[in-house]
């Protein structure tokens, strides 16, 4: 009954069943997770990994919902992490899940409170970054993030954000040529950017996101 890893690990299973029903039924599983992960911080309280787990579930969860109801369990999961990268600030794994939530987050808003949630969510995965170095998911987000900041500015102000995210888009390819997503994102960044601008230098930004975009379904 004292085992701290039995209740973390009996919470994940619940909440991912969870995830697999809706409505009262749904919520009721979930509960019982969030109730596995309270026993586990309370066997051991200094230990971030019941924390981590805990919000990772909370941020799937939100993800379901819209609202308030989303806003809260969001909220919720950031208390999570935050108290996981407490206990242990050199899990690079808890910095990413922690900015890929408040990515979640930022792309259910709009105006100032995106930009801000997206400038939350590019502070923790500079910490991923720093810690993990070869985290092609941290660098792809980054680019992700820079590319949302950059869409809502006039060209001016857009244009040294839309070229952060090639070179962060870039870092990913780089560690993880492969992967599809990153080819995609980095072509989103550079059709954004080309609609900003006009003639030729919009024209080659253009081309080079029809590049990466055929690169994304090779």
């Amino acid at each position: 009954p004292d085992d701290e890893e039995i209740w973390s690990n009996w919470g994940i299973d619940l909440g991912n069943r969870a995830m697999t029903r809706q409505g009262e039924e749904a919520e009721a599983i979930f509960a019982d997770a969030y109730s596995k992960f309270m026993k586990a911080t309370e066997l051991t309280p200094g230990k971030e990994d019941p924390w981590f787990n805990w919000a990772n579930i909370l941020s799937s969860h939100a993800k379901g919902r819209t609202g308030a109801e989303a806003d809260s369990l969001f909220a919720e999961a950031s208390e999570k992490y935050n108290k996981a990268v407490l206990l242990n600030p050199s899990r690079a794994d808890v910095w990413l899940n922690w900015g890929l939530s408040l990515e979640s987050r930022a792309a259910t808003k709009l105006g100032k409170e995106a930009e801000e949630l997206f400038r939350h969510a590019a502070d923790k995965l500079f910490h991923t970054v720093k810690l993990d170095p070869a985290n092609h998911e941290a660098f792809r987000q980054l680019g992700f993030c820079a590319t949302n900041l950059a869409s809502g500015l006039p060209v001016g102000q857009a244009e040294s954000l839309y070229l952060k995210a090639d070179e962060y888009f870039g870092k990913a390819a780089e560690l993880k040529p492969e992967e599809s997503e990153t080819w995609y994102r980095w072509g989103t960044n550079q059709g954004d950017f080309g609609r900003k601008l006009t003639g030729a230098r919009s024209e080659e930004l253009f081309r080079s996101a029809a590049e990466k975009f055929e690169r994304a379904l090779t």
